[in-house]
């Protein structure tokens, strides 16, 4: 009796043994029905009357193997594996159940992994389907090549997925799938396009470290709600980045990267802290970006320990609103700008520049706050009309030393008050001017009709040819005039720069 001829396949942790049967299928003594290359031919047709039929289906085989002997066994490892095809699934009218097998799973089961499942250095040759799939571990695509589509519909990822350094060929399609963790495409090739469609995962951490996106390439994110998304030194030749209807719960980070094709469309950023360093955004769209509030907080919380970074990220941000004529949005990043290039000054090395930053921003918030410059113009005023009542030598130093005792103190509550809390800058700065106001009637009793106040609330009233003006009434005008242009300019900003 003939011995039956044994092969063995020698793909690294394979070691399968196989038949004669299967080696006329695979050709390759060295390689089982799982590793070998799935190349034109493979599947033999014969044609009776120009209707062709399959007299040698490989990939029927192949899943057989696969449901038997990995499947069957629990064992998810996948690596090396060349996949040829995926069946699609056909669904009884009667039953509601697939009719034939499907892929990983027989027809009557649940299509679940329930353990990690390895397809590191896989190659996919047709579509890829793991639509309405549940993997209940860890899943490793690691090194695979997708040769055409992969589409992902309605399944379920409950731990990492990474695709670190997959060859993406043709187009890839997320779609309806939940993610309960990360999802990672480190040095990922994209040669067509990527799509991430109605996903709506609170936990889903999206990173895109050191991709590749060739030529044309769309790259899309749409009707998605995720904690975070990294893109970190990306190789960006795509044609277009849009991310449209995105809302980002916790962070969005991008470092080295030029992205200046990218579009944000109806963006929700109110909860996400942002990290931003070393970007290119100038020719970005943003619109309808909903960026929240507390905005510096958000930003200087993974800022780069070089402020220049978050400066010229602000700058930038600034430059494409201004560019598509939000102004409004613009003006908000103008005063972050202005607040990173103050805290770059030193007093000891640019004493002046770093005065002038001081009180710009003490004065006006960088002339986007019309109420606080309105506040200083009404309480100086209030003071200088006071010290302006009474002559006598003794009587002008206590009132001197009281009054700027006085500023310093309202001056230290205000620079207290954080910027965007404009409730509570309102319940400071109103008593304060009610009780300056009430001050000043009380202790010049002839003016509680600011009459007096009135005249010297103009800087130019009173600068006539024939009348001296001391050293503090120049200083007081000169500090009037900047206030009332800065209130003016404040105000502008809010409607336009220019």
């Amino acid at each position: 009796m003939e011995e039956i001829k044994k092969y063995t396949c020698k793909c690294k942790s394979c070691n399968r043994k196989f038949d004669e049967e299967e080696f006329q299928i695979t050709k390759d003594e060295n390689k089982c029905i799982l590793h070998c290359e799935k190349i034109d031919g493979w599947i033999k047709y014969q044609v009776d009357n120009d209707i062709p039929s399959i007299i040698n289906d490989g990939g029927k085989y192949f899943w057989e193997i696969v449901l038997t002997q990995k499947m069957k066994k629990n064992d998810y490892n996948f690596s090396n594996v060349v996949f040829p095809y995926f069946y699609e699934e056909e669904i009884d009218e009667l039953t509601h159940k697939t009719k034939e097998s499907f892929n990983f799973f027989d027809k009557d089961e649940e299509y679940s992994f329930n353990k990690e499942v390895n397809f590191e250095n896989a190659k996919f040759m047709s579509k890829v389907n793991f639509n309405k799939i549940i993997f209940e571990e860890k899943v490793n695509f690691t090194n695979a090549k997708f040769l055409t589509a992969i589409n992902i519909a309605k399944a379920e990822f409950k731990k990492e997925v990474i695709f670190d350094r997959a060859d993406f060929r043709e187009e890839v399609i997320f779609n309806s799938t939940k993610f309960n963790s990360k999802l990672s495409f480190k040095e990922a090739i994209i040669n067509k396009s990527f799509y991430l469609l109605q996903i709506d995962s609170a936990e889903l951490e999206l990173d895109f470290e050191c991709i590749k996106l060739k030529n044309d390439v769309i790259f899309e994110l749409y009707n998605v709600k995720i904690a975070s998304i990294s893109i970190n030194g990306i190789e960006n030749n795509a044609n277009k980045i849009l991310f449209n209807n995105v809302n980002i719960y916790k962070k969005l980070k991008i470092h080295y990267s030029n992205v200046n094709n990218i579009e944000f469309i109806n963006l929700d950023l109110s909860k996400a802290k942002m990290d931003l360093v070393n970007v290119s955004l100038t020719k970005s769209i943003w619109s309808n970006v909903f960026m929240g509030e507390k905005l510096e907080d958000r930003f200087q919380y993974y800022a780069n320990k070089d402020r220049r970074y978050l400066r010229d990220t602000f700058r930038q941000i600034k430059f494409a609103l201004e560019s598509q004529g939000n102004i409004i949005e613009a003006n908000k990043f103008y005063a972050l700008e202005m607040k990173e290039r103050e805290k770059e000054l030193s007093p000891k090395k640019d004493f002046f520049e770093w005065l002038v930053f001081k009180f710009h921003g003490l004065s006006s918030n960088h002339s986007q706050d019309w109420t606080l410059v309105l506040f200083w113009i009404m309480n100086i005023n209030f003071f200088y009309s006071y010290l302006n009542t009474v002559s006598a030598t003794l009587t002008l130093v206590f009132k001197i030393l009281f009054s700027l005792i006085l500023i310093l103190v309202i001056g230290c509550m205000i620079v207290k008050i954080p910027e965007d809390d404009e409730k509570k800058r309102w319940l400071t700065t109103i008593p304060i001017t009610m009780f300056c106001y009430f001050f000043y009637g009380y202790l010049v009793e002839k003016d509680w009709l600011l009459s007096e106040y009135s005249k010297n609330l103009n800087p130019f009233s009173i600068m006539r040819a024939d009348e001296a003006i001391n050293l503090g009434t120049l200083l007081y005008k000169i500090t009037i005039a900047y206030l009332i242009y800065q209130l003016i300019v404040s105000i502008r900003q809010n409607t336009r720069r220019k």
